[in-house]
Formats: structure tokens, sequence, C-alpha cells
């Protein structure tokens, strides 16, 4: 049971004691709350100031595999990488988020500090996913006055092929910020692209960005012959929307122009055409 280590409130005690390197098999780890991660193997390094030098996990959750590490490379350098195979599931299992159903996730990334202090900037891409009870994207769809997203939302959840950006988590006693930049996602549905950061100890988000649906008229706009294309820049989507994300996770003001005007190759990064 790893929950305590998850619990952001719990007093962080100082560790003075021998210095580690353990190899452990377990059938089932309880990470958060309800979740877990099951057919678990884990190697780690704690020096004798409780600092991890080295952190390899390999497991289940969902109906993926979790692939972790956390070591020096060939100069040193501590590198982060992972492969979530079911990432809702593993990110159900982190508390990280909730409400993500499938898709694969690759995480990349590094760190200036020699041991682990929970400071890392890197990349990620998720593909092949749906979201389902957002809040946060439900609001997002009802400026918009997209009904058929937000029955999607609640359904089966908005699909989406993929969602990339990089990010640098910086780790802070009372709890860890995570801070986003050039964020794009693409789907059938719905593009956005974000911006801001995350405070986990407040529990407050400050996003920003650019949402294009993939509605009936932007598709009729993209299909006309020769116009088209010239319209939308060969992209298929015209109407397009600035938004702003901003307050604690439970009531978050959502803002929104309808009125932006977007060029051609913008729209194109959203949709990862360029």
């Amino acid at each position: 049971d790893v929950r305590p280590i998850f619990d952001n409130q719990q007093e962080k005690k100082e560790y003075n004691g021998p210095s580690i390197d353990a190899y452990l098999e377990v059938d089932e780890i309880l990470t958060h709350e309800n979740e877990k991660i099951t057919e678990t193997k884990v190697f780690f390094k704690r020096l004798q100031n409780g600092d991890l030098s080295q952190f390899e996990m390999d497991g289940k959750s969902g109906n993926g595999q979790v692939y972790i590490r956390y070591k020096p490379d060939e100069t040193g350098s501590p590198k982060l990488s992972a492969e979530l195979s079911d990432a809702g599931a593993a990110l159900r299992a982190f508390g990280l988020y909730q409400n993500v159903r499938g898709g694969r996730m690759l995480i990349s990334g590094t760190s200036a500090d020699p041991v682990w202090k929970g400071n890392v900037s890197g990349n990620f891409l998720l593909q092949n996913f749906a979201v389902r009870d957002a809040p946060v994207l439900a609001k997002l769809i009802n400026a918009m006055s997209l009904p058929g997203l937000g029955q999607l939302l609640n359904n089966d959840g908005v699909v989406f092929s993929k969602m990339g950006a990089n990010f640098k988590w910086t780790s802070r006693p009372e709890g860890s910020i995570i801070t986003v930049r050039d964020g794009r996602t693409s789907g059938s549905e719905l593009g956005l692209t974000f911006e801001g950061y995350i405070d986990r100890a407040t529990k407050t988000i400050n996003l920003e960005g650019t949402l294009v649906p993939a509605s009936t008229l932007n598709n009729l706009i993209g299909d006309i012959p020769l116009l088209g294309p010239i319209i939308t820049g060969g992209t298929g989507a015209l109407i397009a929307a600035t938004y702003q994300i901003k307050g604690p996770y439970k009531d978050t003001e959502v803002r929104i122009n309808p009125l932006s005007a977007l060029a051609p190759g913008i729209i194109r990064k959203i949709l990862f055409e360029d």
C-alpha cells in the first residue's frame, strides 16, 4: 500500500538511514484511492539522505503495461522515460487525471538534479484516447454551443487521435506545479492548442489556447471544390475560438471568444499538419 506516498497532505519526514538497493516483485500495489498496479517489478537505489538515484518499474494497469525508467544515461545525467499502453488506467492509478479512457502515452524528460527531486522537463505524446465526464472540457463545449459533442462527452467520450506538449514538472513541499507549452490535440470532432500551468498545491488551473470544432459547417466549407482549400488553407477547418480556463479544479471559469480570427497556418498546427 503506497497510497500515503501520493497523499500531498502527509507530512514529509526526513530520512537518515542506510543506502538501499532494492528489487521487489509485488502481485498488487495500491496506489491512489481504489486504483492499483499489478504484476509489478520495481528496482530502486536510495541514498543515505533519502534521495532516489534510480527508479525502474514494470507492471500492468487496466488493459496495458506500465514501463517507467528514471536513471542516469551514459554521461551520468538522469533521464526519465515511460510508456503507458493503457494510459487512462495508468493516469488514474498514479492520481494524475481521472477522465482519460484508453490510449498509449509516451513520456521523456531530463533533470538538472543528480538525483530525483521531482524536477523534470520534457515532452509527452498521448495517442488514440477518449475523454469522458470531464467538467472543464464540458464547459468549453457548452460555451461553443456544441450539443452533439456534449452528448459524446457524457457517453462514450470525445475521441482524440493525438495530444502532445512540452512540460516542466516542479516539485514543492506543498505540492507540485506542472507547466505546459506548445500543447496541441487533434481528433475527428475537436482540435485544441493549450499552454499554461496546473498547481497541484492549490488545486487550480490556468490554461489558454485555441479551439477548432470539426463541425459539419467546417467540413462542408472544406469540401467545396477549389474554393474550400483556399478558404481553409487546405485544413478543412474555418471556425475557431480562443479560450481561457482559470480557477480551482471544481469551479473553473471558462472564457471564450468565438469571433477570433485564425490564419490557415495556425489551424494546420492545431491539426498536426505542420
